[in-house]
């Protein structure tokens, strides 16, 4: 088996091999999106394609070069699309741009797809996208689709167990403790936390004005503290985390078990 599960790295001739096989290809979509002051604006992307490398280790599975934008940063979720460097998708584009990439896979021969989202916009557009694709493939009664937001696998145990004290709301973990913990752990070299912001949690109301209120707009971007992340907990929920994306993808998919 060749080395590399990237398939950018492989030949036609390798993946057809291993999608012949079986292998669960893994389709990892992030965002360019302002993480603070501290972190990348690709935080999303390296995020995702270092679970999917994760995944496609303990599956055998092939992964795609990453979808590296996604829907336009919200205020309320992802500190608001207004920073220097974002670029963000509208909607139907991102819907059918996974859409092309998932039909283009399957007329290719995949038949065990799972998309692993990072970035919290995105997830109802790889919804559609998803149940437009296996629309378009009704006579395939072999396909399956899998969509995952990566954080998703964690609960509250997991995070009292990593982080001492837990965040507050994970809903609000953009560019702050989990995220940074994350990136120091896999892309140390990225972070700078001498930039890191010192502004406690941000409360919003519960609804959305369209155009945002300036005055919602947080100072860095962060929507809660970040002091305290640390690359251990990092790795620590990264393991968690691909842990049971693997079990629940061994499950959906059948195969060895990981």
């Amino acid at each position: 088996m060749p080395a590399s599960n990237r398939m950018a790295d492989l030949s036609w001739a390798d993946v057809e091999s291993r999608l012949a096989s079986g292998a669960v290809v893994l389709v990892p979509v992030g965002a360019q999106e302002g993480h603070s002051t501290h972190l990348p604006l690709g935080t999303d992307t390296v995020i995702a394609e270092a679970v999917c490398d994760t995944l496609a280790q303990r599956l055998g599975g092939l992964v795609t070069p990453a979808v590296p934008f996604g829907y336009k940063s919200q205020i309320r979720t992802g500190g608001g699309h207004h920073w220097p460097g974002n670029i963000g998708l509208d909607g139907d584009l991102l819907i059918q741009l996974v859409r092309r990439i998932l039909n283009d896979l399957i007329a290719k021969g995949a038949t065990r797809i799972a998309v692993v989202n990072a970035h919290l916009e995105n997830s109802w557009f790889i919804t559609e996208a998803c149940n437009l694709a296996v629309a378009d493939h009704l006579d395939r009664s072999d396909l399956r689709i899998m969509a995952a937001d990566w954080w998703a696998m964690l609960d509250g145990d997991d995070m009292v167990s990593v982080f001492d004290p837990p965040p507050d709301d994970i809903s609000y973990e953009h560019a702050a403790l989990v995220e940074t913990s994350v990136m120091l752990h896999l892309a140390p070299d990225a972070v700078d936390m001498t930039k890191a912001p010192r502004h406690e949690f941000v409360q919003f109301p519960p609804y959305d004005i369209f155009p945002p209120p300036s005055d919602w707009i947080t100072e860095s971007g962060a929507l809660a503290p970040v002091l305290n992340a640390d690359a251990g907990k990092g790795r620590r929920i990264i393991e968690l985390a691909t842990s049971k994306l693997a079990r629940a993808m061994q499950a959906e998919f059948g195969g060895s078990n990981p």
